[in-house]
C-alpha cells in the first residue's frame, strides 16, 4: 500500500513538474518579454553582444547617449550590450553604414548606430553620398527616436536691442547689415535651422553671417562678445550662461527649468505659432535615436524597437530630463514613423539648403 502511494506521488509530481514545465516554455515566447527579458526571435537572433557605435568621441552627446542605453539595457537585454566610440575625421552616418555592411553580422543587425536624424536627413542634400557612397537617403534604417535634445539661442551680454527675440528681431530689420551671427559650422544641422528660422522670420539676409568651426567655437565667439547671437547645445551654452557671458533668449524646444520662470525666453513655437512653428521645431531641434543598415531585416528592426524602447522607459534613462536639461525622452517613433520623418526633414530643409548655395549639386 505504501509503495503504491509512494508511486502515485511520484508520477504526481513529475505530472507537476512537466505541466510546469511547459507552461514555462509556452511563456518563453520568442519576441516577448518574460520577467523584464526580451526574447530572442525563432531565427535565433540575437545570440551575440549588440554594439552601440557612436561616430564621435567618448564624451560626447552621442557617447552619453549611449552609455545611457546601455544602463538601461541591463536586465532587458538577452545578450550583452557594448559601447563602440569610432569617430570619424570626415563623412558620419552614411559612411559608417556602408562600413558596417562589411562586419560580420552587420546586415543582421548587431551594429546600431546612434543618429542624429535631421543631421541625417540633411546630409544627403549637401554631400552626393550617391556617387561617393553608393548609398541613398533610403539607406537610413531607422529602428527608434527615443529622445528630443533642445537647441537654445544666445546673444551676448548687453545687446543694445534688450533681452527678447522680438526686439533682436526688430532691430535687425531696422539696422540691416549691423548683427552678426556666429553660425556654428557652415552646413551643419545647427546652421541649417537656425537659417532655417531667420528666414522663416525675414532676417536671414540682413544679417552678417560669420562661419565658426564648430557650434562649441560659435558659442565661445558670442559669449567673448565678438559676435552678437548663435545658436548652441545645453553642453556648449552652459560654461558661458554660468560666466554670465551671454543671455539666453529662446529655445528651440518648450523653455525648461529653470529658464520657464523668465517671461523673455520663448520657445520656436511660441515666436513662430501655429503648424509653422512646430515644423521649424522638428528643424531645431535634436532628434535622437538608433539605425542600422538597410539589410537587417524587418522583424530584426522591430525586435530591436521593442529593446530599446523597453531600454528608454526605465527610471535609469529617463534621469537624462533632469541631468541634461531640455532633454525630452518618451516621444517614441518606430521604423516606419522615422523613414517618414526623415523624407520630411529633407523636404523641409532643401529649400533653405539652395538658398545657402550648399546643395552638392551647386557644388560643381
Amino acid at each position: 500500500m505504501k509503495d503504491h502511494v509512494s508511486k502515485k506521488l511520484v508520477w504526481l509530481g513529475l505530472a507537476v513538474t512537466l505541466t510546469l514545465a511547459l507552461a514555462s516554455g509556452a511563456s518563453a515566447q520568442p519576441g516577448e518579454f518574460v520577467k523584464g527579458v526580451l526574447q530572442p526571435l525563432a531565427d535565433g537572433f540575437p545570440n551575440r553582444a549588440i554594439t552601440l557605435v557612436v561616430i564621435d568621441e567618448p564624451g560626447s552627446r552621442d557617447g552619453f547617449l549611449a552609455r545611457n542605453m546601455q544602463e538601461g539595457l541591463n536586465g532587458i537585454s538577452p545578450v550583452p550590450i557594448r559601447v563602440s566610440d569610432e569617430p570619424l575625421a570626415v563623412g558620419g552616418t552614411f559612411d559608417k553604414m556602408v562600413e558596417i555592411k562589411g562586419r560580420e553580422g552587420g546586415k543582421e543587425g548587431y551594429y546600431v548606430v546612434a543618429t542624429d536624424y535631421f543631421g541625417a536627413a540633411t546630409d544627403p542634400l549637401v554631400y552626393d553620398i550617391q556617387k561617393e557612397l553608393g548609398t541613398t537617403i533610403d539607406d537610413l534604417n531607422g529602428v527608434i527616436v527615443t529622445d528630443r535634445q533642445t537647441r537654445i539661442v544666445l546673444q551676448r551680454k548687453n545687446a543694445p536691442w534688450g533681452l527678447t527675440w522680438a526686439s533682436l528681431v526688430k532691430y535687425v530689420k531696422e539696422n540691416p547689415g549691423k548683427v552678426n551671427f556666429s553660425a556654428p559650422g557652415v552646413g551643419t544641422g545647427s546652421d541649417i535651422a537656425m537659417s532655417a528660422f531667420l528666414a522663416h522670420v525675414g532676417i536671414l539676409d540682413k544679417i552678417n553671417k560669420l562661419p565658426a568651426a564648430n557650434i562649441k567655437e560659435s558659442n565661445t565667439i558670442v559669449g567673448a562678445g565678438m559676435a552678437d547671437f548663435c545658436i548652441g547645445r545645453m553642453d556648449t551654452a552652459i560654461p558661458h550662461i554660468q560666466g554670465n557671458k551671454v543671455d539666453v533668449i529662446m529655445f528651440t524646444s518648450p523653455v525648461p527649468p529653470p529658464w520657464d520662470k523668465n517671461p523673455n525666453i520663448v520657445s520656436w513655437e511660441q515666436a513662430v505659432p501655429g503648424q509653422a512653428g512646430k515644423d521649424l521645431r522638428n528643424l531645431g531641434d535634436y532628434i535622437l535615436g538608433w539605425s542600422v543598415v538597410k539589410e537587417v531585416s524587418k522583424s530584426h528592426q522591430d525586435w530591436l524597437f521593442k529593446l530599446f524602447k523597453a531600454g528608454a522607459s526605465t527610471a535609469s534613462y529617463k534621469k537624462r530630463e533632469t541631468v541634461f536639461p531640455g532633454n525630452y525622452v518618451g516621444n517614441f517613433l518606430g521604423p516606419e514613423e522615422c523613414k517618414v520623418m526623415v523624407r520630411k526633414m529633407a523636404a523641409d530643409s532643401e529649400p533653405i539648403i539652395r538658398s545657402l548655395g550648399l546643395h552638392w549639386d551647386q557644388q560643381k
